[in-house]
């Protein structure tokens, strides 16, 4: 099997090691994390930081390797990052075996789908987007690059998901919903209707909350998003 190298620093490195591992398509060399050299997740080890690729690489016959990072803007940060460093690194995607995708479905580099994800035909997922376990998107669904759908999320059909935006838990969207750029949709919401770029919305339905800067970390998926955040 092609070796590739893991790279993230959080307990979320764990979940995609166990994407990989199940997935049975690549042999995971080792664990790039800036901060842990030498801690071992899930029986690999950390081989080094970010600045070590380079040599990895050579010396190990890496075929690549998937980016680990749960957060949005952080992902495409890191991706800018390696890059600087090994300008023709290879991104791989990642689908769990459980995963269920429809027809004439287009999934994009370094994109990560979950155990029991479904992908309704004629979707287009973008770059490094990810959709973590149970969610649903929905036929003809636009997933833009760095955008996500966490635990649950179940979409209708002809949904547009922009650029860095986040749908959390358990979240449902009707069809035919436009959700702009860099926006937060809050946990156990109901998106009946549009939502515009840099927006922070929450509730059944989902209602604004307040506007959002584009290189806002992502919010804890709880509730604490029904009062306004000042």
């Amino acid at each position: 099997m092609k070796k590739i190298l893991v790279i993230g620093d959080s307990n979320f490195t764990k979940v995609v090691i166990d994407i990989i591992d199940d997935e049975g398509e690549f042999e995971i060399f080792g664990i790039i994390d800036c901060f842990n050299v030498g801690k071992e997740y899930l029986d690999h080890n950390v081989v080094g930081t970010k600045a070590d690729i380079p040599g990895i690489i050579k010396e190990n016959n890496i075929y690549g390797g998937v980016l680990a990072i749960d957060n949005n803007w952080m992902r495409k940060e890191v991706y800018d990052k390696v890059l600087a460093i090994c300008g023709d690194f290879n991104f791989i995607t990642s689908i769990h075996p459980t995963a269920i995708i429809g027809k004439n479905v287009i999934i994009g580099r370094g994109s990560i789908l979950m155990a029991g994800v479904v992908v309704n035909s004629d979707s287009v997922i973008g770059d490094f987007c990810l959709l973590k376990m149970q969610s649903s998107l929905g036929h003809e669904g636009i997933m833009e690059d760095y955008s996500s759908l966490s635990f649950g999320v179940i979409t209708g059909g002809n949904l547009k998901l922009g650029t860095f935006s986040k749908i959390s838990f358990c979240t449902s969207v009707i069809e035919n919903i436009k959700i702009g750029a860099h926006t937060f949709v809050g946990a156990g919401s109901l998106v009946l209707k549009n939502i515009p770029s840099l927006s922070v919305v929450f509730g059944v339905p989902a209602e604004n909350i307040r506007k959002r800067k584009k290189d806002e970390e992502h919010f804890s998926e709880g509730h604490q998003l029904t009062i306004p955040i000042n």
